[in-house]
């Protein structure tokens, strides 16, 4: 991946995840994408085999989407194809992880950032595969006493 850094930050729900990922995102070198989920919902460790052409374009589309639109508005990802077919052009890439670098690598260019940050806190269940591919990444996990991750949830609940 270039000469792009990575940061992860996660950590349980309604931890914090956003918020560090928001104050890091303040700094003129770091963009701080949305929740993408890829590890664990787009991604499983069973599922590296390579990618034929239009899954690749499929795949990349989706992520695109994801971070236009955030993760519960994936109904259009069509549109991110000519987009992902431009990214994917002359660079012969099947596998689903070296997709997910060429997605973070080419947003975090596209915004003139050396450093990006994930903020998926369930990426905490993810760390061996993250760490293995990204060896180079730091992870920031964010802990919150359960107490006050349940009184957030209550909370949220209320306002719904």
């Amino acid at each position: 991946m270039s000469n792009v850094k990575q940061i992860f930050i996660v950590g349980s729900s309604r931890s914090g995840t956003t918020m560090m990922g928001r104050i890091l995102g303040n700094h003129s070198e770091i963009f701080t994408f949305k929740e993408l989920h890829f590890f664990g919902t787009i991604w499983t460790n069973t599922a590296n085999q390579d990618l034929n052409r239009n899954k690749q374009i499929e795949l990349l589309s989706r992520l695109l989407c994801i971070q236009e639109d955030g993760l519960f508005n994936q109904q259009n990802t069509s549109v991110f194809n000519h987009k992902a077919i431009a990214l994917l052009a002359n660079k012969n890439i099947c596998n689903p992880l070296k997709i997910y670098e060429l997605f973070l690598s080419a947003i975090s260019e596209e915004n003139d950032s050396t450093i990006l940050c994930e903020q998926t806190p369930q990426n905490i269940y993810y760390l061996n595969e993250i760490l293995a591919f990204f060896p180079q990444a730091k992870v920031i996990n964010m802990v919150r006493d359960q107490r006050d991750v349940l009184l957030s949830q209550k909370n949220k609940w209320k306002r719904k």
